[in-house]
């Protein structure tokens, strides 16, 4: 099992075991709440999970397909929520659009190594 939580974890589990040429990056979790109900534990676990998460595993991978020169594909995983919003899911919206903005910010990053090799994309 891994904590996708944790940076180093991550990073040290993917190195030890890959590189893994295709990531479904779908890690995810919501707790439903007025804004003025929100607490910073909320703040801090839905990010932690839903967007630190996601960017720490991507990394990970994309530096093992760097190294090694291999191909490879990365599927983020978002929600409808990351193109809307919704009552009472303000922190998951918030958390799905910045996955929406890394995948599409990481394509233009791509497209630097070469794009014939690697592929970035969303699914909501």
């Amino acid at each position: 099992m891994l904590d996708v939580t944790k940076s180093e974890e991550v990073s040290r589990q993917i190195e030890t075991k890959g590189p893994f040429q295709i990531l479904v990056n779908s890690a995810g979790m919501n707790r439903p709440k007025e804004l003025v109900e929100i607490t910073d534990e909320d703040i801090d676990a839905i990010l932690a999970l839903n967007v630190k998460a996601g960017f720490y595993v991507a990394r990970a991978v994309v530096n093992g397909l760097i190294s090694s020169g291999l191909p490879g594909s990365i599927i983020n995983v978002s929600s409808q929520m990351g193109l809307v919003g919704s009552p009472r899911r303000t922190l998951y919206c918030a958390s799905k659009h910045a996955i929406e903005g890394m995948t599409k910010a990481g394509l233009g990053n791509w497209s630097l190594w070469n794009t014939s090799k690697y592929s970035l994309s969303d699914v909501h």
